[in-house]
């Protein structure tokens, strides 16, 4: 086993300082962070995939086009402000809506018979 693995994992207690210092930069860090944005959505569709594939990539958009920190924990964005995690849960509502209706165009052109 690595070493980074004996400090993360095992429980010499040689490792205790370390992990500790680690768990309090983490706390601080996180803690800088209140405002969650779900990174999941249940499909709009009511059938598998369970998740729907689009609104990742739609919060993940919204983040780098209003240029907003964020830092992702247990799966989820956390942002500084709740204006901010507002402001991107709007801003990917609207991507969204714009991914959904591009995949509909393209999908109801494959459906059409060939004449």
């Amino acid at each position: 086993m690595g070493l980074m693995k004996k400090i993360l994992f095992g429980d010499d207690p040689a490792h205790d300082p370390i992990r500790r210092s680690w768990r309090e930069a983490a706390s601080e860090r996180v803690s800088a962070f209140p405002f969650p944005i779900q990174t999941k959505r249940k499909n709009r569709l009511g059938h598998r995939p369970y998740w729907d594939p689009f609104w990742p990539s739609a919060v993940s958009s919204a983040l780098k086009e209003l240029g907003i920190e964020a830092i992702v924990v247990n799966g989820k964005y956390c942002v500084a402000t709740n204006e901010q995690a507002c402001a991107i849960r709007n801003r990917a509502e609207a991507v969204h809506k714009q991914r959904i209706a591009q995949w509909e165009r393209r999908h109801a052109r494959a459906d059409r018979p060939q004449s």
